[in-house]
């Protein structure tokens, strides 16, 4: 202990200077830092950068044994350079970097920030989207990207890579962290290609007038796979001009307190999943699409557009889709929507799972179905499973599937179906619809509860 205490100590003694020790009181280069460093050889030390911007045109690294305080200066790094810090920064949250070199921080800086690498002097009219593209791309290991309780604007989309955490304050309005696209571009960050992200505690949001096409865009950039995130309490908000989520064959992912709420923008869909880039977002590629858990989700369309706040486009190679205690509201359209094999012409296998899922209509609106089912061409849906989902009472169905759709092991159960249920054929299915008209153009070994007609 005694040796960690020294060496910890040893970092903070004295620091030296060096712009008057080895630059002569004028030299902000890296001349004088590369001095600075060849004199204090392997003897752990701090060093000082003096107020002012320092020049950096060549190749640098840091070494581990050494502390670098750039609490009052910036270092601007020439492009096709790179500085290289394996030691020990000042953690303040002044700019620390411009110019268009690299930066790379070794495993001793777990976090960063980018207000390192631009100021944002105004939150919402300074633009930090090179800032936080530098700031994700910066560090060699941990990889974990921090957002200050302010707002970064952006102006085109933030692409995350592999093994990528980024986490703010809040997502709540009294302490939020936010980062907001003023651009026209696939989305306002985007996991394309990417795997094993961590997504926590920030907003999303799209501006009303320059209008992204997403808020948060998930899936493949070639046919590897890609998904296993962890998306923890992210508010989703704002205009989008095709919808609030789309997950595009991205598998493994859940999503813990997802929070979205659509202003405009012309989307139709709040959360948006298929096997293929059915919108067109970003050039993604289609896979299977299993394994998507989303765990209190709430979910709010205001819009006059006729959509759905669920929109999943289902087909052979889909299952596991699962959304659990949450709750719904939409004005126009309908809550839920599960497109049949139209992506590939296929049965769809399931399963996919709505697990105490409440809902309400908001005033002013019309509200169509809570589950619309449909398919194209005639087609089963294996699998679905609708357990004490009390959803919109005004709605003209609860459940209807269109003459094409045929269910297979449905399970209806524990729900309130205030409103009539309306399916073409059913196999092999528990129903429990009691005291509601049911409509049943053909069924075999089903176990089916209904009153009314």
């Amino acid at each position: 202990v005694s040796h960690i205490v020294m060496r910890i100590t040893s970092y903070f003694r004295s620091p030296v200077d060096i712009l008057y020790v080895y630059g002569g009181g004028t030299v902000y280069t890296d001349a004088t830092i590369t001095a600075a460093i060849n004199a204090i050889g392997s003897t752990v030390s701090t060093i000082k950068l003096a107020p002012g911007t320092w020049t950096i045109s060549n190749n640098i690294t840091i070494p581990a044994n050494i502390y670098i305080d750039i609490s009052t200066a910036i270092l601007s790094i020439a492009s096709g350079k790179t500085f290289t810090l394996n030691g020990v920064m000042d953690n303040t949250l002044n700019q620390k970097f411009s110019g268009a070199g690299t930066v790379l921080l070794g495993g001793r800086i777990e976090e960063v920030y980018p207000d390192w690498f631009n100021a944002n002097t105004t939150p919402g009219t300074t633009d930090m989207t090179t800032a936080i593209q530098r700031a994700l791309s910066s560090q060699l290991f941990s990889r974990i990207m921090c957002l200050l309780n302010t707002e970064y604007k952006t102006t085109s989309t933030i692409y995350v890579s592999d093994n990528t955490t980024i986490k703010g304050n809040g997502s709540r309005p009294d302490q939020t962290s936010r980062i907001k696209g003023y651009h026209t571009g696939a989305a306002v960050i985007s996991l394309k290609g990417a795997s094993f992200c961590h997504l926590k505690n920030f907003v999303i949001q799209g501006d009303s007038t320059i209008t992204p096409k997403t808020g948060l865009c998930l899936g493949r950039s070639s046919s590897a796979s890609a998904g296993s995130h962890h998306i923890t309490n992210v508010y989703v908000s704002g205009y989008y001009s095709q919808a609030a989520i789309y997950s595009i064959a991205s598998e493994e992912n859940i999503f813990d307190f997802l929070w979205a709420d659509l202003y405009g923008g012309g989307a139709q869909y709040v959360f948006y999943t298929s096997q293929g880039d059915g919108l067109a977002v970003d050039a993604l590629t289609g896979s299977s699409n299993t394994a998507i858990w989303v765990n209190n989700p709430r979910f709010y369309d205001e819009t006059a557009a006729n959509g759905s706040l669920i929109y999943i486009s289902a087909g052979s190679s889909t299952g596991l889709i699962s959304f659990r205690d949450g709750f719904l509201a939409q004005k126009n359209g309908n809550f839920i929507e599960i497109v049949v094999g139209d992506i590939d012409g296929q049965n769809v296998n399931g399963p996919i799972i709505f697990d105490n899922v409440g809902g309400e209509a908001i005033p002013g609106g019309s509200i169509q179905y809570n589950f619309y089912v449909s398919s194209s061409a005639p087609r089963i849906l294996s699998n679905l499973e609708i357990n004490n989902c009390q959803i919109a009472s005004s709605a003209t169905n609860y459940l209807y599937g269109n003459n094409n759709v045929s269910f297979d092991s449905l399970k209806l159960w524990n729900s309130k179906t205030t409103t009539p249920i309306s399916i073409q054929n059913l196999f092999s299915s528990f129903v429990n619809a009691k005291g509601q008209a049911l409509t049943i153009r053909g069924s075999s070994q089903a176990n089916i509860l209904y009153g009314g007609t």
